[in-house]
């Protein structure tokens, strides 16, 4: 999945005639060291239907972003109208091979019902809302590279809440992706700047 903000750079370079950036190249390429430092063993055991499947989700989910920014939403629908039939078709396409797969639970404890609607709400409506508003406003490659930030997102969650243990290496991986985000963005940053200074001699000029 760390492929997914080359594979935005590439379909950005052919859809929108984008210049490919090679620090954003190399930043990648670091994020993607860092999370094999963070996720993987030494003893763990890649089967290659898994790691063709992790291409394809990859490559699915940046068509996705670099399609939602080249056509948008219509006009006339909001954005949470726009997220909304976003996760109803999303959720429908998926319904049969859930059941076909696992099927219907035999029974669903108060447990369940509380984690389900946290996903629903939280994990999911809530959580679109802000990344489509995020592909709206800003470059899709810069909206790719934040889902370097979801495996260390789950390596602190299982740190603070399931008590588990980080490794000097995977300690060493989380910072290595923080810093390849950072390096990504540089260039963000200093335009985000730049306007930011010019906004106060624009506003003297005009008054």
């Amino acid at each position: 999945m760390s492929c997914q903000p080359i594979i935005v750079m590439i379909l950005g370079a052919l859809l929108f005639k984008d210049t490919l950036n090679l620090r954003q190249f190399i930043a990648c390429a670091i994020a993607a060291v860092g999370v094999a430092m963070l996720v993987l063993e030494p003893n763990m055991n890649l089967p290659v239907q898994g790691v063709i499947a992790g291409l394809i989700g990859a490559a699915s989910m940046a068509t996705g972003i670099v399609l939602t920014k080249k056509w948008g939403k219509p006009a006339d629908v909001n954005l949470y109208t726009f997220t909304g039939w976003q996760l109803v078709v999303g959720g429908l396409f998926l319904l049969p091979i859930g059941l076909v797969q696992e099927g219907l639970p035999s029974n669903l404890t108060v447990d369940n019902i509380i984690g389900y609607s946290y996903l629903s709400i939280i994990g999911a409506l809530f959580a679109y809302i802000v990344w489509f508003k995020a592909i709206e406003k800003l470059p899709v490659v810069t909206v790719s590279f934040i889902s370097f930030a979801s495996p260390i997102s789950a390596t602190l969650l299982g740190y603070f809440i399931l008590s588990q243990r980080l490794t000097m290496s995977q300690t060493l991986g989380a910072v290595i992706i923080v810093l390849a985000i950072v390096i990504s963005q540089v260039q963000l940053f200093k335009k985000s700047s730049s306007n930011f200074n010019l906004e106060p001699s624009l506003n003297k000029k005009t008054s």
